[in-house]
């Protein structure tokens, strides 16, 4: 069996990732002996191919993770696996999950997805396969309703509204529901609960950041990291809301200042974020933009594969950005 998960909203995708390894240990492997994770950024041939080899232990099937491998794997060694795969092969000894968090491997030739890639769109019709894209305004009412029904409390139309209204990111929209649901206790969630999360907005300290960074000031940087830690906002939030800012500072390094409307309908840009990064981008070199972006994108790959803590890896890419 071969699996993708994939898009732009990565709440719901890793959601559903960890939904699916939890699954399979449940059903068929209790004690984790015969799941794999391989990065798509470090692997080689031999990497894939010996654990492609493996044969289960003491159950049916193993279950290998491949994260980023579309975004970043060799183009021979994914061709190789394409052919492998249509021929029916591993079938009977692996599932194979293909986990994509990007929808460019370049940020630099912008959104060009994957669709000319073979083996994504192979991958993209197995039954199973699902993508996760950004929700519409009216998907996130729903989200938000359903998110605040299974903590077993409920919510206004207008409060799941303006929080729909105003956050647009899932992994935010997942901190103010807890944050909500928290303040109101057993009560229905209205307006007066939902403001005091929505008001301060993060995409503003994001912003700033962005700006200290640029002006080499570890202590501002540092301290405004450490204001949303104490807002308890989620880690992977803070780098999800970090890496899309400085991808959007690299799409917009070549913009022609007079195609500045046009532009932000291409990239889906609120005008107000166009208006506030335009500058941003300005201040930086380009490879120092592309170096902080990898650098992000490794971070995104060592929280996956090593026991290191989110806000430890922050902190350490604001140290060798700002020196």
């Amino acid at each position: 069996m071969n699996i993708l998960i994939y898009g732009e909203d990565t709440y719901r995708s890793r959601q559903h990732l960890n939904k699916m390894i939890a699954s399979f240990k449940e059903k068929r492997d209790p004690q984790g002996l015969n799941v794999a994770v391989l990065d798509g950024k470090k692997m080689d041939s031999s990497d894939l191919w010996n654990e492609l080899g493996v044969m289960p232990f003491l159950a049916e099937k193993r279950l290998l993770v491949l994260h980023g491998f579309l975004e970043h794997g060799a183009k021979e060694l994914q061709e190789a696996l394409h052919e492998k795969l249509t021929a029916g092969a591993y079938v009977d000894t692996t599932v194979i999950i293909f986990h994509e968090s990007e929808t460019s491997p370049n940020p630099s030739l912008g959104r060009r997805g994957n669709k000319k890639n073979p083996l994504f769109d192979f991958l993209k019709n197995q039954p199973y396969s699902s993508a996760f894209p950004l929700l519409q305004e009216f998907e996130r009412e729903a989200w938000i309703k359903n998110e605040v029904r299974t903590r077993g409390g409920s919510i206004t139309t207008g409060a799941a509204r303006m929080i729909a209204a105003n956050v647009t990111e899932t992994w935010q929209l997942a901190q103010v529901t807890q944050q909500a649901c928290a303040l109101a206790g057993t009560e229905e969630i209205q307006r007066p609960h939902v403001e005091p999360f929505i008001e301060p907005s993060i995409n503003d300290n994001i912003f700033a950041f962005t700006d200290a960074l640029s002006a080499g000031n570890t202590t501002v940087a540092l301290e405004l990291l450490h204001d949303q830690r104490r807002a308890d906002a989620n880690e992977f939030y803070l780098l999800t809301m970090i890496t899309r800012q400085f991808r959007i500072l690299l799409e917009l390094q070549d913009l022609n200042p007079r195609e500045e409307q046009t532009t932000a309908k291409e990239l889906g840009l609120h005008p107000f974020v166009l208006k506030k990064s335009l500058p941003l981008a300005k201040r930086y070199a380009k490879n120092q933009l592309e170096r902080i972006y990898h650098n992000l994108l490794s971070i995104e790959t060592a929280l996956k594969t090593t026991a290191v803590p989110a806000d430890t890896l922050i902190d350490r890419l604001v140290m060798t950005a700002t020196t």
